[in-house]
């Protein structure tokens, strides 16, 4: 895949537009936001609600950096159902058990694939839910730049 030549510049207190590299087939990015800052976890973890401001869609990143014994960990980006106060999952990834980064991507006209891409508009209220399968110590980050096509 080609990338272009574009800047990146990054994002004081999120509040900055950020022009990022691009890759063919996966859009480019405006805002960079940090839902979950690292930390060592070993419970289920969810980010605060998201409100997005407008974009169609987000890339979002976890990061791992260290691991003890045999964690498991599994993140979903989830919407919020304002009528029933639920909140409903949009993209779930396999389970993360080694250090390394996972990339999800939540925007429409992206090609489906399991466990990284759906192909829907990111919704108004958002939110990163970690799924913790056992008590292991796994030390993360999740970061996610908003996307604009």
């Amino acid at each position: 895949m080609a990338r272009t030549n574009t800047p990146r510049m990054v994002a004081e207190g999120n509040s900055m537009p950020v022009v990022a590299h691009g890759t063919e087939g996966v859009p480019l990015t405006t805002q960079t936001i940090v839902p979950l800052t690292s930390a060592a976890r070993t419970a289920d973890t969810n980010s605060a609600s998201l409100e997005n401001p407008g974009f169609p869609g987000v890339r979002v990143r976890v990061n791992v950096t260290a691991i003890t014994d045999t964690p498991s960990v599994v993140a979903t980006i989830q919407e919020y159902e304002s009528v029933g106060g639920n909140w409903i999952n949009i993209l779930s990834s396999a389970a993360i058990t080694a250090t390394g980064r996972t990339v999800l991507i939540v925007h429409p006209g992206c090609v489906a694939v399991a466990n990284r891409v759906v192909n829907e508009p990111l919704p108004r209220t958002w939110r990163v839910n970690m799924d913790h399968n056992d008590t292991d110590s796994i030390t993360y980050s999740v970061d996610a730049d908003y996307c604009v096509g």
